[in-house]
């Protein structure tokens, strides 16, 4: 069984990639309502739209989430940590969070788990029907290395060929050079790939600037563009 169609044109497609978060799956809750579910614990008693308008914020005031290739890991880790901790203290300044260190680890450590997310229910179907129609897949995320743990977590992490950080490959999208990266990996040249992602600049553009087909996927419907699906599964329906 070959797929052919808009974005399988026969026989050209070798590896598909797959942004992570916002992609393959999300958060069940708000990002806000997590917070506060844990800043209750220790004290305080923000409003969950208020946080989630400052976290939005303050990750978008962020520099990219990308870290020398090869450092120590134990260093690599340090500087992830530190990337979220500062959003974290920014988002909460003000609020009377007792034991911020022991509220922050707590916190981190569960958007590592499985308990935080929900798998989008079109995410398994379409990655076992692309591996038995031979193609590569791979994960090319602005995450960090908690991702590969949620990746098993979740029960996807052995469907993927390649994860593809950006905490660790010193880039992050739409940067193309983890996207070179990732075609590396996999030996491919950029029109033997396409990339699936939810960002317009991040996922789409960053693709098309490293010379990959790109598909934006928005899950809501409000893109109408002959570029963009709603689920992933139209990727071989189209």
């Amino acid at each position: 069984m070959n797929i052919e169609n808009l974005y399988f044109p026969a026989g050209k497609i070798k590896s598909v990639f797959f942004d992570a978060a916002g992609t393959l799956f999300d958060v069940k809750d708000s990002v806000g309502e997590i917070y506060c579910s844990f800043a209750r614990r220790y004290g305080a008693d923000p409003n969950p739209q208020m946080i989630q308008a400052d976290f939005v914020r303050y990750f978008s005031q962020q520099p990219p989430l990308a870290f020398e290739r090869g450092m120590a890991d134990i260093r690599r880790k340090e500087l992830e940590r530190n990337w979220w901790r500062l959003i974290v203290e920014n988002v909460f300044a003000g609020q009377p969070i007792r034991q911020f260190d022991q509220f922050f680890d707590e916190l981190f450590e569960y958007f590592r788990t499985g308990d935080a997310w929900r798998l989008y229910d079109d995410v398994i179907p379409t990655l076992l029907k692309l591996k038995k129609n031979g193609i590569g897949l791979g994960v090319i995320s602005n995450f960090d290395s908690r991702l590969t743990d949620l990746l098993s977590n979740l029960g996807i992490f052995d469907l993927f060929d390649s994860v593809h950080i950006s905490s660790c490959e010193g880039a992050a999208k739409p940067d193309p050079v983890i996207f070179i990266s990732a075609l590396g990996f996999h030996k491919i040249k950029p029109e033997e790939a396409i990339h699936v992602g939810d960002s317009l600049r991040e996922d789409f553009e960053g693709a098309q600037s490293a010379g990959l087909s790109a598909v934006l996927i928005d899950r809501i419907g409000q893109n109408k563009s002959n570029y963009c699906i709603t689920r992933l599964d139209e990727l071989m329906n189209s």
